[in-house]
């Protein structure tokens, strides 16, 4: 397949496109937005908040929220823009409405977002203007999400970035990146964004960057949550149709965009998908059936420019989204009916580097540069030479490891943070009503990988592997019952299945079962070992096998010692046994 954007079909839109040159519809300086008064300027968390709150006060089609705590002080905030002024999900969905969320300022450095949204909402709920896009849609718009990160104002760590003349910092006050953390949810930002998605369920997730990396002609890229793990109602309108419009619009807005540049060294060997796991945005709003989308737009591109180009992006979506509102919240639907139906759920996918598409690229030359202070020379893009060829476009995913979804799933009640952050995301835990003894389906974990140094705050499981068994296992009052037959399947079942990519067992939420409690004395253990093997031959005969063909296992005690306990009716019966029940 050829992606030549100028061969899309164009849906022409019902509704007009908002004004790219915008002034303030109050006629008042005070609506004129800090960008908008100084172009290499953006918005403090200060001047963002009270911006929102004048509008508030003056245009009962915008409401500003308190929605919960952040990392620091100051909460976070919720802008909702609904034509009736509406400021509960229930309400606006009942007018028939989609709802359309914009996430600004996860990472604060990053800020094109945020003083586009400004300007965005004050053009929507302007009293001078009869927006019939609202007729379909609702906004609602987180103004800054890293409140923390904003507040520690810096101009030189982006050192990469072409403006703003200063902005926030990428990590949050914890110095956790919060785009790792929507799964493992550490931060009290985290927790706050999953009450506010899974109060408002949007149908479309937007969330606003800077990308860094190569260096190419076009202001802007667009991630979209990868085609193959989408859910199938939902990534074919998506691809076939969202997708090609925002392009083929924002090439009639003369702003030419592409795929998320994604590359190992130099466009021209080709684009990458990005695989967006359930810790990233993306990740967590498929994990919804939500429409999940990135904006990334070019550091190297003044500022301004940028701005420009992530309103112009912001506005198209949002008049596709009116305008097909009823196509969009019916593939979500379905969606939800397949997932719940499904038998099998994929938990890791891997790149299929055989499939690749074409994509037409324009882009910049590289050459050679000498850095003699540096004694290196590295590989440059030079923007006098351009050039236009196709290229290309891997964007298939297939997978890699895929489980048979059980019926039920049984989680200990000791666990309180894993079972709070699954009602959190709107799954539903039955308590049990006595103590009982449950034959299930359990997984004994045989080996895993994680980093010497930690990875946002966790030693991030990577490779695990399992066996399965039958166990008989207690369970007592209190202790979770877990269907899987509900709308919230699909994330219920990529965080409690230990191999998922992001589950619960690889942030280490269960880590203590990795390691032994029960120990021995090896002169007290010596005698009933023995009579372990006496009356037992066959773990006998493993056990000589393995002193006749492992010389280092023979020459050591202990670790044969073990080899016994571990092997035998003596040892503990749950040591790294994953405790969470499978109900086949």
């Amino acid at each position: 397949m050829i992606f030549t954007f100028n061969k899309f079909f164009k849906i022409s839109f019902l509704y007009p496109l908002l004004f790219w040159v915008f002034l303030p519809s109050y006629g008042q300086i005070d609506f004129l937005t800090p960008f908008e008064k100084n172009k290499l300027r953006t918005s403090t968390y200060t001047q963002c908040i009270d911006f929102y709150k004048s509008l508030d006060s003056k245009n009962k089609k915008i409401k500003m929220l308190e929605a919960g705590p952040s990392d620091v002080g100051d909460p976070v905030h919720l802008v909702v823009i609904d034509k009736d002024g509406y400021s509960t999900p229930e309400k606006i969905r009942a007018k028939g409405r989609a709802i359309l969320m914009i996430n600004n300022g996860i990472h604060p450095g990053e800020p094109e977002g945020i003083d586009a949204s400004m300007m965005l909402s004050r053009e929507l709920v302007s009293i001078q203007k009869n927006n019939k896009i609202l007729d379909h849609v609702s906004i609602i718009i987180i103004p800054i999400y890293n409140v923390g990160g904003a507040q520690m104002r810096n101009n030189h760590t982006r050192a990469n970035q072409n403006g703003p003349e200063s902005y926030g910092f990428r990590g949050n006050r914890n110095y956790l990146d919060l785009n790792r953390d929507y799964i493992k949810c550490d931060s009290r930002n985290a927790k706050t964004f999953t009450r506010i998605y899974n109060k408002w369920d949007p149908d479309v997730f937007v969330e606003t960057h800077t990308s860094d990396g190569a260096d190419y002609p076009y202001n802007i890229t667009l991630l979209a949550s990868q085609k193959n793990k989408l859910s199938e109602p939902i990534s074919k309108l998506m691809y076939l149709q969202m997708m090609p419009t925002l392009f083929e619009e924002m090439r009639t807005e003369n702003d030419e965009m592409i795929q998320y540049v994604n590359v190992e060294d130099t466009p021209k060997k080709g684009i990458y998908g990005f695989l967006d796991n359930p810790r990233f945005s993306t990740g967590f709003a498929t994990l919804h059936h939500s429409f999940p989308l990135m904006i990334e737009t070019h550091m190297l591109k003044p500022f301004e420019t940028r701005v420009h180009s992530t309103l112009k992006l912001l506005t198209i979506l949002i008049n596709y989204t009116s305008l097909h509102h009823h196509e969009i919240k019916e593939a979500r639907k379905l969606a939800i009916l397949q997932s719940k139906q499904a038998n099998f759920v994929t938990l890791k996918w891997k790149l299929d580097a055989s499939q690749a598409d074409t994509l037409l690229f324009r882009g910049y030359e590289t050459e050679l540069t000498t850095y003699p202070e540096l004694q290196l020379s590295l590989y440059n893009f030079n923007s006098e030479k351009k050039f236009i060829q196709n290229i290309p476009y891997y964007n298939t995913y297939i997978k890699e490891i895929e489980v048979r979804k059980p019926k039920f799933y049984i989680l200990p009640k000791a666990y309180e943070e894993v079972a709070e952050r699954l009602m959190a995301n709107r799954v539903q835990l039955i308590p049990l009503t006595k103590d009982t003894i449950v034959d299930a389906s359990f997984y004994k974990i045989t080996e895993l990988t994680s980093p010497k140094e930690p990875y946002e705050n966790h030693f991030y499981h990577n490779k695990v592997g399992i066996i399965k068994m039958n166990l008989s296992y207690p369970y007592f009052k209190g202790d979770y019952i877990i269907s899987t037959d509900q709308a919230a399947a699909r994330f219920l079942t990529e965080t409690l299945e230990p191999q998922g990519v992001d589950s619960y067992f690889a942030w280490n939420f269960f880590d203590a079962i990795l390691q032994r409690k029960e120990y021995f004395s090896d002169y007290l253990f010596a005698p009933i070992a023995d009579q372990i093997l006496l009356k037992d031959p066959i773990l006998k005969s493993k056990y000589l096998h393995k002193i006749n063909t492992d010389s280092e296992f023979a020459s050591n005690k202990s670790a044969r010692l073990e080899y016994i306990y571990e092997n035998s009716s003596a040892a503990e019966p749950y040591y790294k046994i994953y405790p969470v029940a499978r109900i086949e």
